[in-house]
């Protein structure tokens, strides 16, 4: 499900993302939505967890998105 979001959502206009990091972030948008609320992220913890995937894959500043900056 997380690759059909990434494909289905990914806005080209502010450059090219990363695959690791789309599906990274899509896959957390999935968690978001799980239809139990226990399995759920605390919202709390979802800005910290959106930083992470860009960390791991060390994506240079310049080939995020300037929001994401």
């Amino acid at each position: 499900i997380a690759a059909q979001i990434y494909k289905k959502h990914l806005d080209s206009r502010p450059g090219p993302c990363p695959p690791q990091l789309g599906l990274a972030l899509a896959q957390l948008a999935c968690c978001c939505m799980h239809r139990r609320a226990k399995k759920r992220p605390p919202m709390t913890q979802v800005p910290t967890q959106a930083q992470r995937p860009s960390e791991r894959l060390a994506v240079p500043r310049e080939a995020l998105p300037e929001n994401q900056v």
